[in-house]
């Protein structure tokens, strides 16, 4: 039998009050639930061994094995590093251009590009 532990993480379930805050009742409810369940759930708990504990140095903050935030996808690098280099052409296309209206307008001496 592998031992586990279940972490909760209820940082998304309270309201702000002093000195402390507090768990709202929807809270209270979500908490008592994961408990009851004794489950892995989305975004409020997890079942953690004690391997996974012992590989994390047994810090058992939740945070840091329950994500409560909106997963991001991204874009492919490739399509990233496309954008970014027809962005740099296009800026020395216009950098040529702005050189060349200072040159016309006797701002500046010689279009460098």
């Amino acid at each position: 039998m592998t031992l586990q532990m279940l972490l909760v993480n209820a940082s998304q379930l309270f309201r702000k009050e002093r000195p402390k805050n507090v768990l709202t009742e929807a809270g209270i409810a979500a908490v008592m639930g994961a408990f009851v369940a004794g489950e892995t759930m989305q975004k409020l708990a997890r079942v953690l061994t004690i391997a996974e504990a012992r590989t994390a140095d047994y810090n058992l903050s939740p945070s840091q094995f329950v994500e409560v935030g909106e997963c991001k996808t991204h874009r492919p690098m490739s399509e990233i590093l496309a954008d970014l280099e027809h962005a740099k052409a296009e800026r020395e296309r216009t950098d040529a251009h702005l050189a060349g209206v200072l040159v016309r307008l006797g701002l500046l001496r010689e279009a460098k590009v």
